[in-house]
């Protein structure tokens, strides 16, 4: 199939001499790019007949056939089609009476189907639409073909440097045919790369009779080692380009003063409310400690776990960034006075200038409060990874025994703090951690670490409801640990207690986001917490110091 939108000669096959007749008329009525003539419009009645027309006729390029004539349907005029091999030169569109449903190999060799009844207004209306969809189908089976050319290398590569890895023999000739019979005939998105080469090595290990059992971490090392991602890492708020894009678009000539003002100032202002919204629900965190360290430290956690960094992390940080970059441009656009520059009428209207100038400073402050919230969510999910993974767990507790994991003690232990700077933020990693129960033995469990790695927090132990609520007036906790067996004249228990604080006190949701609510567990009430909808980690019953420590450490 694909022929040109212009035709010269088409059969037109139906029992029904009226039918006939409407699609003949039709075509000869036609107004759009499809061009036809009375002269090269054939017809035939029946299958039989219509292969004895185009046997006379080679140049015909469209076949109009009903799908059910005398002696032969249409799933077997159309494998006689392919069985002589003139399929690929010639345009098929049936034409019935019935809904149906045709097999997949008939389906992809035909141009489509027009349903009766119809007439010449409806009938080239849809003749027109079926030409239109089969450009864009070809259009995105060329893509589609680029796409698997430039795969196939991708997945090549990546299978030979697994085979190397495992010592494996690689016969080429047989992984490049496994690789072949794995590509699907449809785009491929980037989370099944690594099922296609899974598949592809699974089946190269039984052609070449290896016992060896594929090891799927193993293909995400080597594909995150050798970066052959296929993304597209645009800007997605586009903060600069945005504000740029408003200002080619203000006409100065034909706006007044108060809607200049808020034309050119409103839709940044706006756009970084909406940021904001979205990770003010993170503490801020001041930029200047480890915002250019993230980048390393990703790296350094990377390398010792390759499935480290997943796809929300890789947006946290390319949105750090962005903001980071509109930072520092936003600060140079004031400094040059470039508003002047680009809108002259501003340059003569001081009241003018003035405002726009504190609007867009006022625009970069929210912007620096955004950096803020941004590294301490990026902060926050670091961690959070970090702690997701055995490696990353068994190295810190090995390099950094019984030092608290953060970023401060990371960089510190690697050199990039010095003594006197790591004295001077030690004091900005204080976490308040609140211990609701009734037992006072287990309160008192709790206010007794207060040696390292402890030395920098502080626990506050409540048996009673008014005085925490008192307590949170003024503070905000980090961590909260909740006795399961805790109980109130209102609530029966831990669960039903945090449930109720919630609906008072929305920011201690945060701490729940942040995976930093313990609940004091025993082994009997584990299967009855188990339906609860609240995330929370488990500290056994039992308090064993050991056992907090590393649970409040590494959860």
């Amino acid at each position: 199939m694909g022929v040109e939108m212009s035709l010269s000669q088409v059969l037109i096959a139906d029992d029904s001499p009226m039918i006939v007749k409407i699609i003949k008329k039709a075509l000869l009525e036609n107004t759009t790019d499809l061009h036809f003539e009375d002269s090269s419009i054939f017809t035939a009645s029946d299958g039989m007949e219509a292969f004895e027309v185009m046997a006379k006729n080679p140049d015909i390029r469209l076949i109009i056939t009903d799908i059910n004539m005398p002696y032969l349907n249409g799933d077997e005029f159309v494998e006689i089609l392919q069985d002589t091999n003139k399929i690929e030169n010639v345009d098929v569109i049936f034409v019935t009476s019935t809904k149906i449903i045709l097999k997949p190999e008939i389906k992809h060799q035909i141009l489509g189907i027009i349903y009766k009844p119809f007439n010449t207004v409806s009938f080239n209306k849809k003749l027109q639409q079926l030409y239109l969809e089969n450009r864009e189908r070809t259009k995105q089976k060329k893509e589609l073909q680029k796409q698997q050319i430039i795969l196939k290398k991708i997945f090549q590569q990546i299978s030979i440097a697994y085979l190397e890895r495992c010592t494996i023999e690689c016969n080429k000739k047989i992984l490049d045919e496994q690789i072949n019979d794995n590509i699907p005939d449809e785009v491929i998105q980037e989370s099944e790369y690594i099922d296609v080469i899974y598949a592809a090595l699974s089946l190269y290990m039984f052609d070449i009779q290896n016992n060896h059992t594929v090891n799927v971490k193993l293909i995400r090392c080597i594909m995150n080692a050798q970066n052959k991602s296929i993304r597209h890492e645009e800007n997605s708020f586009r903060l600069i380009s945005g504000f740029k894009d408003t200002i080619k678009s203000i006409d100065n000539e034909k706006l007044s003063n108060k809607e200049l003002l808020y034309e050119l100032t409103n839709p940044i202002a706006e756009k970084l409310s909406f940021i904001l919204a979205s990770v003010k629900g993170f503490p801020q965190e001041s930029t200047r400690r480890f915002l250019i360290h993230f980048d390393y430290m990703v790296e350094e956690f990377n390398k010792i776990d390759c499935e480290f960094t997943d796809e929300k992390l890789r947006k946290l940080l390319l949105a750090l960034k962005e903001t980071t970059e509109f930072k520092a441009w936003l600060e140079n656009f004031l400094e040059n006075n470039e508003i002047c520059t680009i809108i002259p009428v501003i340059k003569q209207n001081s009241p003018m200038h003035n405002a726009i100038t504190k609007r867009l400073k006022n625009t970069s402050i929210k912007n620096n409060i955004v950096m803020q919230h941004y590294c301490g969510e990026v902060n926050s999910y670091i961690w959070k990874r970090a702690k997701e993974s055995k490696e990353i767990v068994n190295h810190l507790q090995t390099k950094m025994s019984k030092r608290v994991p953060n970023s401060l003690e990371f960089l510190y232990a690697r050199g990039k703090y010095t003594s006197d700077e790591y004295k001077k933020d030690y004091k900005l990693d204080k976490q308040n951690v609140i211990v609701i129960s009734n037992s006072l033995d287990t309160l008192e469990i709790f206010k007794s670490l207060i040696l390292f790695p402890f030395d920098n927090w502080d626990f506050y132990a409540f048996a009673r409801v008014n005085m925490l609520e008192a307590w949170l007036e003024s503070n905000e906790p980090h961590r909260i640990v909740v006795d399961y067996n805790f109980k109130t004249q209102t609530v029966a228990n831990g669960i039903e207690f945090i449930t109720t604080m919630l609906k008072i006190y929305p920011i201690l949701e945060n701490i729940i986001k942040r995976n930093q609510l313990f609940l004091i567990v025993n082994n009997f009430d584990v299967v009855k917490i188990q339906k609860s909808d609240t995330i929370f980690t488990i500290i056994d019953s039992k308090l064993n110091v050991n056992d907090i420590t590393k649970t409040l450490l590494y959860h």
